[in-house]
């Protein structure tokens, strides 16, 4: 199946997701996270992408910057983002794959589906489920140890609810390095089971906040568009939505600074 991306013809794995790749084709998929990548990815810099599903953000990241780095666990998902980067050479030969997710502790993790995997659901929340496998979990600092990462200034981390267990993990790493982060957040799979609706909020309170702790040190969070966003209004939209992307940054994002 062929779609254009960046003005680039791309090849993608034709099947089961036919219908997302038409999607992302024609602009209706997320042009709100291809404007972020436009924003603040170039190419003196690399870029983690922390649960890259089948491929839709690295075959458009790798083209703006250095290196695309592609964190991807659901094996199901991962060998078809495998033969989608393998059929788009030479434009995807600075994207390195690796079949693992960011854990709390290197070594052995559970990740789970809510569906048969494959489906962008696979998450360290569902490792009880009946679908989910055994993976290779590595923490964020041993990864960029091993990939020798010395230029991110960019990571993408969207990972169906594991961002509230595994963001607070890297602030070391974001403290220090100040990359800009695009996080999408998913309050709907937060919940204290007995407690019905109070546990569901309970629950989102508590893990947003974990959230603004971990990246408290940030000059500016804003949501999806760019407009600004107080801890506040971010803990208030958690407690209300199902699911929202921020973009955590030191960098002004205006008109003007885009390019």
């Amino acid at each position: 199946m062929f779609l254009t991306l960046r003005g680039k013809n791309v090849q993608v794995v034709s099947g089961p997701h036919d219908s997302f790749w038409r999607e992302v084709d024609s602009g209706v998929w997320e042009q709100a996270t291809f404007k972020i990548f436009e924003r603040f990815l170039d190419s003196q810099h690399s870029y983690i992408d922390i649960g890259a599903w089948i491929g839709p953000t690295v075959l458009y990241g790798c083209q703006i910057a250095k290196t695309a780095y592609g964190l991807e666990p659901d094996p199901i998902s991962f060998a078809e983002l495998e033969r989608n980067v393998s059929m788009n050479k030479p434009l995807t030969d600075n994207i390195r794959l690796v079949d693992a997710c960011i854990a709390r502790h290197t070594g052995e993790a559970i990740l789970g589906s809510r569906g048969s995997g494959g489906d962008s659901t696979s998450s360290l929340l569902f490792a009880k489920k009946k679908t989910h496998w055994t993976v290779k979990g590595i923490t964020f600092d041993d990864f960029v140890r091993q990939q020798a990462i010395t230029d991110c200034n960019f990571i993408k981390i969207d990972i169906e609810g594991g961002e509230y267990q595994i963001l607070p993990t890297m602030t070391g790493y974001l403290k220090k390095n100040r990359p800009t982060v695009h996080l999408s957040l998913h309050p709907l799979y937060l919940k204290i089971r007995p407690l019905g609706l109070l546990g569901r909020l309970v629950a989102r309170i508590r893990g947003t906040l974990v959230i603004i702790r971990s990246i408290k040190f940030y000059k500016h969070i804003y949501d999806h568009d760019g407009n600004d966003l107080t801890p506040a209004r971010l803990l208030w939209m958690c407690a209300k939505w199902i699911a929202l992307d921020i973009v955590v940054t030191d960098l002004e994002w205006n008109h003007q600074a885009q390019r």
